[in-house]
């Protein structure tokens, strides 16, 4: 190439952004720049080069000046605010999936709470191995624990990334290392720091509309940000972010609702009649958002004498829904009566469960009802109708029913601080952040069958249908004061670097509304008739459920950095940890960097981590609903020190305990980068929620003996359990190269990403084959993104390749539905027009060519529970999506 061309090159790779991002991220999208047209004078390009801006990167050092990217001891990435905004879809969570290839996420259609706070899995380790920073600063947890995470995710409570909104951030760092030695608990995986915009002016608008091919999941997404100074020495940089978006139907009638339409009942409604909700329609789809409000403010004065006063905070409060299974007349508790009973002389194989509401409850007159050809037998259901003393659910619902489950999540964050010099060229950086997130429940179309004793014959059909089973609450607040120094250590330059912290973390679960947990306790009351307690699917937290859970802890951290050569530097970190309810921690790092020539550098580092458990996994009590053996039935999630727990093997958790190890290289020629980074994790005692445990009869006995009231009610529990170890390997690769196409600026990229889990020890009565399986193979083993953007006058064309691996997944929680999901190549296009130097208009299609994970009529179990295609797809299941964005700029 010429040496103009060259010089043009690296004018764009610095000054337009089009240096290294990810080796591991889906694509490296480096623009925008100044349109450069063709026969751009040779004058001005020449001039530019003189203007070349390193990228510096604060992630990773306890140097406050930074580090330099293409310099880190360990593989620091930097994601450009502008390449998170280049996409279909706008929740962060789904954007960085985009942009890293070891991080998936997937739709979570119908799994209880995390349909309202998506897990997300970096390098194939659960959310809560993975530390978020917003401004360098600890970012608090979502209150949601993921009960039903597929096996990856299972029990984990991570931050909840989708609050902050795209528009609020300048870039984002990824450290791909372990990192506990230096930033505390949960960055075993990694660490992700989002930098906000710190703008003193301008503005920008932006509206977005999009709608997947099948014609639903219609979104609506508005965006603003502005800067402002705050008097002469400061800046208020301001985002909001506005979402609203329709449902998803990916789904077939389920079999059971087939063969009762067949049957002539003429409740059954087809799952295809959208967007109107049946109470008997279940819908495998993304939910409805009803609203999605996102605020976030970033505040900085300069206070003179090298010292900076800083805050920034959020707001954002979201209201999702969604579906959860079809109950029929299979549902035990509800409807399910004994099998193989004989009714005015006739032996049924099915039943239907008829309540006895006599002030006993003995009334003896209650029989069930037979079930002939999917269908009652019209004579029994005719008599319990008429009798004053019995109700049978199935008059209520005479197709069964669907509940629809969501929630209001609040979210809020307040962080504040002073740093600058101090004496002596010390550094120091005292701050204070405190964050709440919240999420209050509901429930609609479904039953409490224990409200049946409160209701008087005749309006026993309007028993409640919508119910607010209560709340979870985690807040945190975290104090820091960190000291850095850059000093001489015997003949070499080193930076040096103390710290001390304090955190508070707090679970708050709060009492729902009475219906959702009421329970019909007299001796032969409903309780003891079979039927089921509290909101059905997901059931209230009672008195006994709420409480508040906290734990204090306080670290102490040093880092030392030392160029022993021009060419060689090498750091180490140290931190003790000490959690009041689990024990304390020494953890370390070391890490080196050997530039080894001009275009070639080595680096590695080793570290130790760890991850204390949260006091929400440590102390929650719940109950869901889970698909087992080809029906639904309740489970329930207990504390690993609750006596049905500890029966079956529980016991207090303690700390993960890991090893990190990476060794890298980078390679820096004139016209092609290319980096290759390898990962070893190994994590004992780790922390999940284990596989369900049956309870003998004589395990409930001997509960009831413990003064265990309602073990009664216990078929099988889980629990939190340290019962296994796992390593996790992989190899991050990014190949960079600028075309010379003749016109235009043009650039080619490539990412690839392998990651691979095992199960190395493991309790088999807590960690069964089938969790195995999917701590292993429920995810992509490879990734990859091959990129092309072009730039050519007032146009800027995009085109990727996206490949996602083969995995497997479970449909149903007993592991008989397994499917092997095959690979997947999705294409994305992206054409923009720059109207001048404020207005842009782009149209975009991500999955283009309308791909769909692997159906499920290849399942072991063909579509169970009307699922249609792969429900864990790290590309979802909802295929082609097209949206129309149009900014605007304020100079």
């Amino acid at each position: 190439m010429s040496a103009n061309k060259t010089s043009n090159y690296f004018y764009l790779k610095k000054v337009a952004g089009l240096y290294r991002v990810y080796p591991g991220m889906a694509f490296a999208l480096f623009f925008i720049c100044a349109p450069i047209e063709q026969g751009f004078a040779q004058e001005q390009v020449e001039a530019s080069t003189t203007d070349i801006i390193e990228e510096i990167v604060v992630l990773g050092t306890r140097r406050h000046d930074g580090r330099a990217q293409t310099n880190s001891l360990v593989p620091v990435d930097v994601i450009r605010g502008d390449d998170l905004g280049s996409q279909g879809p706008t929740d962060m969570d789904s954007l960085l999936a985009a942009l890293i290839p070891s991080y998936n996420i997937d739709s979570q259609p119908i799994n209880d709470a995390a349909t309202l706070v998506r897990p997300a899995k970096l390098r194939g380790l659960p959310p809560d191995s993975t530390l978020a920073l917003v401004n360098g600063k600890r970012r608090h947890r979502a209150s949601v624990i993921t009960f039903l995470g597929n096996g990856v995710a299972d029990g984990s409570q991570g931050a909840d990334l989708s609050v902050i909104p795209a528009v609020a951030v300048k870039r984002v760092e990824v450290l791909r290392d372990g990192a506990a030695a230096q930033y505390g608990s949960d960055a075993i995986a990694g660490v992700i720091n989002f930098e906000l915009k710190d703008d003193a002016e301008g503005s920008s608008i932006e509206a977005r509309y999009g709608s997947y091919y099948e014609g639903d999941g219609e979104g609506l997404n508005l965006s603003l940000n502005f800067g402002l100074p705050l008097t002469d020495a400061g800046f208020a940089n301001i985002s909001y972010e506005y979402k609203q978006a329709d449902p998803t139907n990916r789904s077939v009638q389920r079999t059971q609702a087939t063969n009762y339409a067949n049957a002539g009942n003429p409740h059954i409604n087809d799952p295809n009649y959208l967007p109107v909700f049946h109470p008997n329609v279940m819908v495998w789809g993304t939910p409805t958002f009803e609203y999605d409000h996102k605020f976030f403010a970033n505040l900085g004065l300069d206070l003179g004498n090298g010292r900076e006063a800083y805050a920034f905070g959020n707001y954002a409060q979201r209201e999702v829904e969604g579906g959860f299974y079809y109950r029929h007349y299979g549902r035990g508790g509800v409807f399910e009566g004994p099998s193989n009973v004989v009714v005015d002389g006739v032996t049924y194989a099915q039943t239907l469960k008829v309540a006895d509401l006599s002030d006993d409850g003995v009334s003896g007159n209650c029989s069930p009802i037979g079930v002939v050809n999917n269908a009652p037998v019209a004579a029994h259901l005719a008599a319990v109708e008429a009798n004053p003393d019995c109700h049978s659910l199935i008059s209520t619902f005479p197709g069964g029913f669907t509940p629809r489950f969501g929630g209001t999540l609040t979210d809020m964050a307040l962080a504040f601080g002073v740093r600058g010099d101090l004496v002596n060229d010390w550094y120091f950086d005292a701050s204070g952040a405190f964050g709440v997130n919240d999420v209050d429940f509901f429930m609609r179309y479904t039953i409490n069958p224990q409200l049946l004793i409160k209701l008087p014959h005749g309006q026993r059909n309007e028993i409640p249908i919508n119910y607010f089973p209560g709340s979870y609450t985690q807040s945190e607040y975290v104090l820091n004061f960190d000291l850095s120094k850059s000093i001489i250590l015997g003949e070499f330059n080193a930076h040096i670097a103390f710290g001390l912290e304090h955190r508070q973390e707090k679970f708050k679960v709060e009492s729902g509304e009475e219906n959702s947990w009421f329970i019909d306790s007299r001796a032969g009351g409903l309780a003891d008739q079979g039927f089921g307690i509290g909101s059905n699917g997901f059931t209230g937290f009672g008195p006994r459920l709420a409480g508040v859970f906290d734990r204090n802890s306080y670290a102490v951290y040093s880092d030392l950095e030392v160029e022993l050569a021009d060419n060689f530097i090498s750091a180490v970190a140290v931190r003790f940890e000490d959690h009041e309810d689990v024990g304390s921690t020494v953890d370390g790092k070391l890490t080196a960097r050997w530039q080894v020539s001009d275009i070639f550098a080595l680096r590695g580092a080793v570290s130790t981590g760890f991850r204390a458990p949260t006091p929400g996994q440590a102390n929650i009590l719940n109950v869901t609903t889970a698909f087992t053996d080809g029906r639904l039935a309740d489970e329930a999630t207990l504390p690993p020190t609750h006596p049905a727990s500890v029966i079956v093997g529980g016991k207090a958790l303690t700390p993960e305990e890991s090893i990190n190890l990476s060794f890298g290289s980078v390679l820096e020629l004139d016209l092609l980068d290319i980096t290759v980074d390898f990962f070893r994790i190994e994590v004992e005692d780790r922390i999940a929620r284990g596989s369900k445990q049956t309870l003998t009869q004589a395990d409930i006995n001997a509960l009831l003996a413990q003064g265990v009231a309602d073990a009664q009610a216990l078929t099988s529990v889980r629990f939190y359990t340290n019962d296994f170890a796992t390593t996790t390997q992989g190899v991050d690769l990014i190949v960079e190269y600028p075309l010379d196409l003749g016109v235009g600026v043009s650039n080619l990229s490539f990412a690839y990403n392998y990651t691979d889990t095992t199960v190395d020890s493991r309790n088999p009565e807590v960690i069964n084959d089938k969790r195995v399986v999917q701590l292993e193979q429920n995810l992509p083993n490879t990734r990859f993104t091959l990129s092309f953007y072009h730039n050519q006058g007032p146009w800027d064309f995009l085109a990727r390749v996206r490949h996602y691996g083969d995995f497997v997944e479970f449909s149903t929680d007993d592991g008989s539905a397994r499917l092997d999901a095959e690979a997947r190549i999705l294409v994305d296009a992206e054409i923009a027009y720059n109207f001048n130097d404020n207005g842009t208009l782009i149209l975009g299609m991500e999955n283009m060519f309308d791909e769909y994970p692997t159906n499920q009529k290849d399942n072991a179990d063909p579509y169970p529970a009307g699922l249609l295609y792969a429900e864990t797809s790290p590309f979802g299941f909802n295929g082609g999506f097209y949206y129309l964005r149009a900014i605007w700029n304020f100079n």
